[in-house]
C-alpha cells in the first residue's frame, strides 16, 4: 500500500507540473506575442510617426493580455492604457490621403492651359456706329476696329512651360513637407503653388480649375503633430518578463 500510494503520489505531481507547464506555456505565447505588437507600436510612432496604427496595435496587445486573467498584469495592462489614452487624443490626418491627392496632379499639369480674354459686347447698349463727341475729335489720330478673335495671351508658352516644371517642384516640396510634418515648408510650397497656378494658366475650367480646387481644399490643412513618447507599456511589460524568467530559473533549481 505504501508503494502504491508513492506512486499516486508521483503520478500526481507529474500532473501536476504538466498542467503548470501547460499554463506556463500557453501564457509566454500571449505575452511575447503582445510584446511583439507594442514593439511594432513603437516603431510605428518612432520612424513612420503613425498613431493611428501604433493605437491599433496596442489595443490589441491589450486585448490578448485581458484574456490571460491574471492580478500580476495589472500594472503592465494599468501602462498599456496610460499609452493607449495619450494616443487616442492625437488628431488624425491622412497623410496617405492628401498624398494620393497631390500625386493625382501629376498627369493634369500637362493638360494646363493659358489664359485666352476674349472682349464681350456690352449688351444693354446698342452699337449705332457714332463715337462719343469727346473721341469723335481725336479720331483722325486713333482707329478703332473691332476684333472677334481672342486676344493674344499675355503669357507665353515659353514662360507657361517654366512655370509648370516650377509648379511640378512645388507639389514635390508639398509631399515631402507632409512626410515629415514640416507646417512652414508646406505652407510655403502650397502658397506657391497657388500663385503660379493662377497667374500663368486657365483656372475657368478644365485642368486648371482641378489644380486650383485641390490646392484651395489643402492650403489650410495642419500637418504638424506632437506625437508624444507612449512607450511605458512595453517596457513594464518587458520587464514583467523578465521577472517571470528569473523566477522559472529559481523554481528549476530549486527543484533539483
Amino acid at each position: 500500500d505504501a508503494k502504491n500510494q508513492s506512486v499516486l503520489a508521483s503520478v500526481a505531481i507529474i500532473a501536476e507540473q504538466i498542467a503548470r507547464a501547460q499554463v506556463d506555456t500557453r501564457s509566454n505565447y500571449v505575452l511575447a506575442e503582445a510584446e511583439y505588437l507594442l514593439k511594432l507600436a513603437d516603431q510605428r510612432l518612432l520612424i513612420e510617426r503613425n498613431p493611428e496604427i501604433a493605437l491599433r496595435l496596442m489595443q490589441k496587445a491589450q486585448a490578448l493580455l485581458s484574456g490571460l486573467d491574471d492580478g500580476r498584469l495589472l500594472r503592465v495592462r494599468e501602462k498599456i492604457a496610460v499609452d493607449i489614452q495619450k494616443l487616442s487624443v492625437v488628431p488624425n490626418i491622412d497623410i496617405m490621403g492628401l498624398q494620393a491627392e497631390l500625386l493625382a496632379l501629376d498627369s493634369t499639369l500637362d493638360e494646363l492651359t493659358l489664359p485666352v480674354i476674349r472682349l464681350t459686347p456690352i449688351a444693354d447698349k446698342k452699337d449705332t456706329g457714332e463715337l462719343p463727341p469727346w473721341l469723335d475729335s481725336l479720331s483722325n489720330f486713333i482707329r478703332i476696329r473691332k476684333i472677334e478673335a481672342p486676344i493674344k495671351p499675355l503669357v507665353s508658352a515659353a514662360d507657361a512651360g517654366r512655370a509648370r516644371e516650377v509648379l511640378r517642384l512645388s507639389l514635390e516640396q508639398i509631399k515631402a513637407a507632409l512626410i515629415r510634418e514640416d507646417q512652414v515648408l508646406f505652407d510655403s510650397a502650397v502658397k506657391q503653388a497657388r500663385r503660379l497656378v493662377t497667374h500663368y494658366f486657365d483656372t475657368k475650367s478644365g485642368a486648371g480649375l482641378r489644380v486650383l480646387t485641390t490646392l484651395d481644399s489643402v492650403h489650410t490643412q495642419k500637418i504638424a503633430r506632437d506625437i508624444p513618447e507612449a512607450a511605458s507599456g512595453l517596457r513594464s511589460l518587458k520587464s514583467f518578463r523578465d521577472q517571470l524568467m528569473r523566477e522559472r530559473i529559481i523554481s528549476a533549481e530549486a527543484v533539483k
